[in-house]
């Protein structure tokens, strides 16, 4: 533990990449699908409802002492039902990192290398995931460092090369929206950026910090939050609400409408290498969870005895984790939600409440 010992500030990147992920290019169509022009409004109500289960979590991390989220979660639950959430947690991390891999492959094949296999960009995916996973979640985090001045300028770029493009019109009329679709969309929002931050529990006794830990995973939750509830204003206001929600990866259409002066266009890469960056860090972090929940179950104490061959099992897992795009973005509105939520405030609830009772007791 104290050869891969990380810094607050290190761990509160960790959580914004982990919270910009894959949403920075999945979000606004989700939010656009239930508030129409307002996708402001559940991106708001979901900012608000995920520092809730940031609270939550932090409440558990300060529970946990020297403990890892998996030793916790047998103390409290007993062996049995303890190893069974446990399972059940490494369950929900591999099956998610599958799916992250199956969007990357899907988003660079159908975007930019259009004539470049989806399982090729999956395994080459997988097999950067797998060196990071061998280096420890030291190297990782001090890598984060380095790439987080970039990927704020360049989404701060993106950002102010747009302004022309703006039409405030496209957000109106205000507040005209229905109230179920609405809470269904911020649900969405707390399900993909939020609740997943349960797993970074994990890495929570690595911070050398502990007051530091939970001021990091506060700031970079709310940092991820203004990125999203940027992002998503300025796609709305360029697209307008329509197009916005019926496209699989709006943000990346409006950065293709980047032009200055007529020579400076087509500069969409910049968003791709945002994407490719901060999915890059989300896909890692939720597999090495899977790694450390296995390696705890199973009792091995060399993760990379494992690490090798789940990587091969993830790979071809994500090739066929979704028949294709309609499949998933349907799966993402009817299923995703409560299997996120389940993890990300069910059994953490369980948790907490287990945990008060018995030292009440």
């Amino acid at each position: 533990m104290k050869n891969n010992q990380i810094t607050a500030f290190q761990f509160g990147i960790l959580v914004f990449l982990f919270s910009v992920g894959t949403s920075i290019l999945i979000t606004p169509s989700l939010l656009a699908k239930g508030a129409q022009q307002s996708a402001w409004v559940p991106a708001l109500l979901g900012i608000s409802g995920g520092f809730a289960l940031v609270l939550l979590y932090n409440l558990i991390g300060s529970k946990m002492g020297s403990l890892t989220f998996f030793e916790y979660c047998e103390k409290v639950l007993g062996r049995w039902l303890g190893r069974c959430i446990v399972l059940l947690y490494t369950f929900f991390a591999f099956i998610t990192a599958s799916i992250l891999l199956w969007i990357q492959g899907n988003f660079l094949m159908t975007q930019i290398y259009t004539e470049t296999p989806a399982a090729f960009l999956q395994g080459l995916f997988a097999i950067t995931v797998l060196i990071a996973i061998n280096f420890g979640i030291q190297a990782v985090a001090r890598s984060s460092e380095i790439f987080i001045p970039w990927v704020l300028l360049l989404l701060s770029f993106m950002i102010f090369t747009l302004i022309p493009q703006y039409e405030g019109k496209k957000l109106l009329p205000l507040l005209d929206f229905n109230w179920t679709p609405t809470i269904s969309a911020s649900l969405s929002y707390i399900s993909v950026v939020s609740s997943p931050l349960v797993l970074l529990l994990t890495i929570f006794p690595n911070v050398k910090d502990l007051k530091g830990a939970k001021r990091g995973m506060w700031l970079g939750n709310l940092l991820g939050g203004i990125v999203l509830l940027t992002i998503s204003l300025m796609t709305v206001s360029i697209l307008g609400a329509d197009l916005t929600q019926n496209q699989t990866f709006p943000t990346y259409i409006v950065a293709k409408k980047i032009n200055i002066g007529a020579f400076l266009t087509r500069i969409e890469v910049v968003l791709a290498f945002i994407w490719i960056i901060t999915i890059f860090y989300k896909t890692h972090l939720y597999y090495y969870a899977a790694i450390e929940g296995f390696s705890h179950a199973f009792k091995i104490k060399n993760i990379k005895s494992l690490s090798t061959p789940l990587t091969f099992l993830l790979g071809a897992l994500s090739i066929n984790i979704y028949p294709n795009t309609p499949y998933m973005m349907e799966w993402n509105v009817k299923t995703w939600i409560p299997f996120s939520l389940t993890f990300g405030l069910a059994f953490p609830l369980l948790l907490l409440v287990v945990g008060l009772f018995r030292k009440q007791k």
